[in-house]
């Protein structure tokens, strides 16, 4: 209507500007048709009223537009008459927007009943959804309580038997979380009994070999042992220089391998815990001036001195036991000292502890196998074993020694310095605690 008005005042007047009021207020009518057949669409009756609307406005600014070219070539008449048909177009529009604002006002009217309505429907609806969802998840929490209480308990009656040692139930059926568990459960068991019986089985084997080597390899060595030491004293027959010295040859490595073959005895003992100790109440100067003894001849062929100064200790040890690790230190320290090379054997109080160390001037460990050479089987260099002799089991057998006297082994070096092999035991086995002390350098 605004848009119509601007045409007939530009009729009237013949001002231009009216005929820009009469665009821009056109412009907006497509825009505000279509959110009107929106709002309609679902209301049949209300949208034919939009389409007739929708149309008499396209009529309307047809006629609109042929006013304006009347002005040019149309009689006064002509024009008057155009305009009266354009009045009666915007009387139509006018009521059929009146239809609909009529329609608007009685839904604006009804509105506040209807809005009752639709929240006392919704309000019921949520009551009976809450109702039925209270029943159902009680329902479903009774069933799953005791499903899933069964399956547990069995469960539990599995954990129950393997314990014990029996017979496991069925697997669960199903493939929810728990019976997914009983069957990973289940697998766990069998691989663990398959592993005992490989392992019942390498112990077995383990135990044959080690009671093949207990007799029937360690009894007759020493007897070669035997005969070889008669030998060069000429029981059987004088010898020649060279069969003396490939008698002694001989001797020395059948005591080398008896000795591996006590090590490994030893070290199997350890392990099983079968190596009882004899704790008593010993002179540590006595340990310690014997083990220098027992190394004295192979310190002298190697041109090794060994150096022990005065000591004044009682200690609660075994003693023969002490006495074997302080023997395979001195010994791996003459083994890797060059000749003319010094050894000091030392024991100084530290607390209600004894520091025992052997220090030598040898060559020396890298930082990285100063930790491993305490394992089984392990040494600095492969060829160690075939050079300086040994079997791997020396450091393993002190550490297992020292530890079940409640102390710690270690050692402190650096390549091309020499080697300081240290150990920390209690002055009292009655004093000592379950946790050996951290490791640190005896100084």
């Amino acid at each position: 209507m605004d848009s119509g008005r601007g045409v007939v005042v530009f009729v009237l007047t013949g001002e231009s500007k009216h005929l820009t009021y009469y665009k821009n207020s056109y412009d907006v009518i497509p825009a505000e048709i279509s959110v009107l057949e929106k709002l309609t669409r679902d209301n049949p009756s209300q949208y034919q009223d939009t389409l007739r609307i929708k149309n008499l406005i396209g009529s309307l600014h047809e006629r609109l537009g042929s006013i304006r070219h009347l002005l040019k070539h149309a009689s006064r008449e002509e024009i008057e008459t155009s305009l009266d048909s354009v009045k009666t177009m915007l009387n139509e529009v006018q009521s059929q927007a009146s239809l609909i604002v009529e329609v608007e006002q009685k839904i604006e009217s009804d509105f506040p009943k209807i809005q009752a309505e639709q929240r006392m429907k919704v309000k019921n609806l949520l009551t009976a959804g809450v109702i039925f969802n209270i029943l159902l998840a009680v329902s479903l929490a009774v069933i799953f309580n005791r499903g899933t209480a069964r399956r547990l308990a069995i469960l539990m009656e599995n954990t129950g038997r393997f314990a014990k040692g029996g017979e496991l139930l069925p697997p669960l059926k199903g493939n929810d979380e728990i019976a997914r568990l009983d069957r990973i459960f289940n697998d766990m068991v069998k691989t663990l009994k398959e592993a005992e019986k490989e392992r019942l089985e390498v112990e077995r084997m383990k135990q044959e070999f080690i009671s093949m080597v207990s007799h029937d390899l360690r009894s007759p060595l020493n007897s070669v042992l035997a005969f070889l030491n008669m030998l060069p004293e000429g029981v059987y027959g004088e010898l020649s220089e060279l069969g003396v010295n490939k008698a002694n040859v001989a001797n020395r490595n059948i005591t080398r391998l008896i000795g591996l073959i006590n090590d490994l005895l030893d070290a199997e003992k350890l392990e099983s815990g079968k190596l009882t100790m004899n704790f008593t109440t010993i002179d540590l100067a006595d340990i310690l001036e014997r083990s220098v003894e027992s190394m004295r001849g192979l310190a002298e062929k190697e041109e090794v001195i060994i150096e022990l100064p005065p000591v004044d200790m009682q200690i609660e040890a075994d003693g023969d036991r002490l006495m074997q690790v302080v023997i395979n230190l001195l010994s791996n320290a003459i083994k890797f000292s060059p000749k003319g090379g010094r050894i000091k054997l030392t024991a100084t109080a530290a607390g209600d502890r004894v520091a025992v160390k052997v220090q030598d001037e040898g060559r020396g460990i890298a930082p990285r196998y100063q930790k491993m050479i305490f394992e089984r089987f392990q040494q600095v260099t492969t060829s160690d074993g075939t050079e300086k002799g040994g079997s791997g089991l020396g450091l393993a057998i002190c550490k297992a020694i020292v530890e079940q006297h409640g102390g710690i082994i270690g050692v402190d070096s650096q390549e091309g310095k020499g080697s300081t092999f240290w150990f920390k035991i209690p002055l009292s086995q009655h004093k000592k605690t379950d946790a050996p002390a951290e490791a640190a350098p005896v100084g």
